[in-house]
């Protein structure tokens, strides 16, 4: 099968993350929803409180002293006289609503959350994001073949960092199984050597060129750093060992030109 699994897993998250985040917020806290008009209502509506409030408040004039009494009243606490319950029936008020509004009432949903557009763009926007780092992570495997990097462009990797350059400003001379590695130090002009080689086991040596071009000491004492390296796919990982015990690296990315084919 062609293609990464996590980067298909990956985008399969991308969007069911903003998803899930979406159908939280539109179920958190839903307010209550009027049953006629499909409005938000500050409590639930119930006819009967709002008739039984409605005839409280409402009063009748009493038929003997005029006075306002209970609808429901027998007795009238004005005149004493015994007089007939009247009971009012409720005004029903009919409003007849633009058909706009009634096609804008009729859906159950409260239009005022983020679009799916929205959401889905702000899981696209993320993904791309993210995207460099995930290739990086999962297709840049420490696991993957190692390319054949030339012992030249080690020894100027390591000389680099060594004396604080970029491998590209380094020269390199073959002589056997030694490299002759030199530059110009833009301060001054000055040109500067080492001889270095690269050991089976990882492990570079290195001296300096003395004066008068003869050679300085090799740097394999108690007191000198130890310098190792590591390929990862294109990556050449310089590693130095101080001989208080703390480390330092540096990684270089191994240009064309400097692969060794097999």
């Amino acid at each position: 099968m062609k293609g990464s699994g996590w980067i298909e897993f990956v985008l399969w998250l991308a969007y069911i993350v903003p998803g899930v985040i979406y159908s939280i917020w539109r179920r958190g806290g839903e307010p209550s929803i009027c049953p006629n008009c499909k409005k938000e209502t500050l409590k639930p509506y119930n006819a009967q409180n709002e008739e039984k409030e409605k005839q409280s408040e409402e009063t009748v004039d009493c038929e003997w002293c005029a006075e306002p009494i209970k609808p429901k009243a027998k007795l009238c606490k004005h005149c004493k006289k015994d007089v007939t319950p009247s009971f009012i029936q409720p005004v029903m008020e009919t409003v007849e609503l633009p058909r706009e509004n009634l096609k804008a009432q009729g859906s159950d949903e409260i239009n005022n959350g983020p679009s799916p557009i929205v959401i889905f763009g702000g899981g696209f926007i993320l993904l791309c994001a993210l995207l460099p780092t995930l290739m990086e992570l999962f297709l840049d495997k420490p696991n993957q073949q190692e390319a054949n990097v030339s012992d030249s462009f080690i020894c100027k990797s390591v000389m680099a960092k060594v004396f604080g350059y970029k491998p590209e400003k380094m020269r390199s001379v073959q002589h056997g199984s030694r490299y002759t590695i030199t530059w110009t130090r833009p301060s001054d002009g000055v040109n500067w050597g080492t001889h270095c080689w690269v050991q089976n086991n990882n492990r570079i040596m290195w001296k300096t060129d003395g004066k008068n071009k003869t050679n300085g000491r090799l740097r394999n004492g108690e007191y000198d750093e130890d310098i190792t390296y590591s390929i990862n796919g294109k990556k050449l990982t310089i590693y130095e060992v101080y001989s208080d015990g703390s480390k330092s690296e540096e990684v270089y990315k191994v240009p064309a030109s400097e692969i060794v084919n097999n």
